[in-house]
């Protein structure tokens, strides 16, 4: 694409419709209206009261924008703006010394309509480098204080010429403007112009196009005004006066757009931010990094009985039970400290003193350079949910006994179909549990987990034994018949009246974290849980255990393919509680004798190096 057509695309891409309308509300044109009323009431009474108006308006115009953008620099505003804001302050410093220096004024010892034309032009240069520099400082990334100096460093080198009289004359009493001032004053409207391509050019990350209009009309202005300034003779002229008007609107354009994106919108967003905390049905705790609690939502004291007053400040200690077990409250705090997300249960405590288990969701809250700041919990009251769950748990239940039995007696018939892989769902089982263990996750879970993991392969009774026994190459549609498993299983157990939603676990086990998998394509948390846990033990056994078609890849070579399927194939949150808890993984595989080479699957997978045709898959 050539620089025109970019020029173009962009052009037209810009929100003018949208900048129009915002720019006839009355919050935005009243105060530049009253403030040029002024000027022109001050000016029909005395030049020089409407001229230093005029000035001390966009002086404190100038400052306020560059306050504003010092001040709001740590809380993520709009780079190019604040960058802008530093050059702005040197602009109305200059204004500021050249209302000083105005014929008649008497407040500089230099003073005069010359040294104040003067001033005014080194004014503007700053002002046109303002707005040529601050893309390429915000490229850069120089702290804001480096900023500010590289735009004074140009105002002082422009300023001291003038100071030691050796600076171009601009205006001489009873001619006007020399042929230097008017020069420099188109010298200054052609790179104005260039900024406004520069503009229309910049990428959306640095100004998007919905607020490129409002720049584009203060430079448009400020060329205007640049204009009016090379037509006037006496410096008590109109010409002139309409000229300081023009530049108050240009100015306010810039200074309202700064604080619509820095401000406005920044507090709206927070507003409906806090809107959707405060109205959650679900409890919200943030803490600081050492725990000390610094806010919780209305539903945290419904759910606790806690008020805000009486919990923040202290400690979310205040909140665990005696049941809660060390181990998972240290990998809790373990595993945040590193900056992951950690999932898992509670056993808390009430402020009446009733148990309750909550549901947990804990992530670190960084700052702009990524350093942890505090932390956020979001939390739900599941004590009814585990109670049924414990209910249908409990050993003595004959049903769920009866219903482990029928799924082993399932596997054994499968493994007994297909030798080569028998114990792999119980190899996987293992896994996904310790996995399961150190997110977290309640046994009440890791039991639905533990039987899916069982049968997660039971699909494959309907795979036709050349299929399932080839140790060569899968055709395209053997391989098409193999990835319905998960749906044929799903289909076989959907009916069972499992208390754990183990048909769903079953049927996304292939599934992957960036929708590459099979059958359904699912993405994300979209995956089950459950079904996250079981893809990775899955790869982790199959890549760790001899295979037809290649000989045992190790252990070793099972982690680096995990970790290199993190946040693709498989979830950041799984893959990281799986390398934290590798030594138990391993301890588990080293526990099982090399197996013997049998005619066994041709099931191949795209996590599993060395596998005989690519997949999605790895078991």
């Amino acid at each position: 694409m050539t620089v025109v057509q970019h020029f173009r695309e962009n052009l037209s891409a810009m929100a003018w419709h949208a900048t129009h309308r915002r720019l006839v509300r009355p919050l935005f044109w009243v105060p530049p209206v009253l403030l040029s009323a002024a000027v022109i009431g001050a000016d029909a009474y005395n030049f020089l009261i409407g001229h230093i108006t005029a000035e001390l308006f966009t002086v404190s115009i100038a400052w306020v924008f560059f306050a504003m953008g010092w001040k709001t620099n740590l809380l993520g505003g709009n780079r190019l703006l604040i960058a802008m804001g530093c050059g702005f302050f040197w602009v109305g410093a200059i204004d500021l010394i050249h209302l000083m220096a105005y014929q008649d004024m008497g407040l500089l010892p230099f003073g005069g309509a010359n040294a104040a034309s003067s001033i005014w032009i080194a004014g503007r240069i700053v002002l046109v480098a303002t707005f040529l520099i601050s893309p390429l400082l915000v490229r850069i990334g120089p702290k804001l204080w480096v900023q500010w100096t590289i735009y004074g460093l140009l105002a002082a080198a422009l300023m001291a010429p003038i100071f030691t009289g050796h600076f171009p004359v601009t205006y001489v009493e009873g001619i006007g403007q020399s042929t230097f001032k008017i020069a420099a004053e188109y010298v200054v409207m052609a790179f104005l112009a260039v900024a406004m391509a520069m503009i229309v050019l910049l990428p959306e990350d640095m100004l998007p196009k919905t607020h490129r209009p409002v720049v584009l009309y203060s430079l448009f202005v400020t060329i205007m005004s640049e204009l009016l300034f090379t037509r006037y003779v006496d410096v008590f002229s109109f010409i002139n006066m309409s000229g300081h008007i023009m530049k108050i609107w240009a100015f306010w354009l810039l200074f309202d757009l700064s604080v619509q994106i820095n401000l406005t919108d920044p507090f709206l967003t927070l507003k409906r931010l806090s809107q959707v905390i405060e109205q959650a049905p679900a409890m919200v705790i943030i803490t600081d990094r050492n725990g000390i609690v610094e806010y919780v939502n209305p539903q945290f004291e419904i759910d606790t009985g806690y008020t805000a007053s009486e919990i923040i400040g202290r400690h979310v200690d205040i909140l665990q039970s005696a049941e809660m077990p060390a181990q998972i409250l240290d990998t809790m705090w373990k595993t945040i400290g590193r900056g992951e997300m950690w999932r898992g249960y509670f056993r808390n405590v009430r402020k009446d003193g009733s148990l309750y288990w909550d549901k947990s969701s804990i992530s670190p809250i960084r700052d702009e350079r990524g350093r942890i700041l505090s932390y956020v919990a979001i939390k739900e009251d599941v004590t009814q949910k585990r109670q049924v769950e414990e209910f249908l748990l409990d050993s003595e239940n004959a049903t769920t006994k009866m219903l482990t039995g029928a799924i082993e007696a399932m596997v054994e018939l499968l493994e007994s179909r297909d030798p080569y892989t028998g114990g792999h769902s119980r190899k996987v089982g293992a896994i996904a549990q310790v996995i399961a263990q150190e997110m977290g996750l309640p046994s009440v879970q890791m039991e639905g987990l533990r039987l899916a993991a069982m049968i997660h392969d039971i699909g494959k009774i309907k795979v036709p034994m050349d299929i399932l026994n080839k140790p060569g190459k899968l055709t395209p549609n053997e391989f098409e018949l193999i990835k319905e498993h998960p749906r044929t299983a799903y289909e076989t157990i959907k009916g069972i009246p499992f208390p754990w939603d183990v048909p769903a676990i079953v049927l996304a086990h292939h599934e992957r974290w960036d929708g590459s998998g099979y059958p359904n394509g699912w993405a994300g948390e979209k995956i089950p849980l459950e079904a996250q846990i079981l893809s990775v033990a899955d790869v982790l056994d199959a890549i760790s255990s001899h295979r037809p078609y290649r000989e045992r890849l190790g252990i070793a070579r099972a982690f680096e393919e995990i970790e290199k399927g993190r946040g693709t194939s498989f979830s950041p949150a799984v893959v990281a509680a799986a390398l934290r808890a590798r030594q138990r993984i391993e301890a588990l595989q080293a526990g099982h004798a090399e197996q013997r080479a049998v005619p066994g699957t041709g099931m191949p997978g795209a996590s599993v190096p060395g596998t005989n045709m690519p997949g999605t898959g790895s078991e």
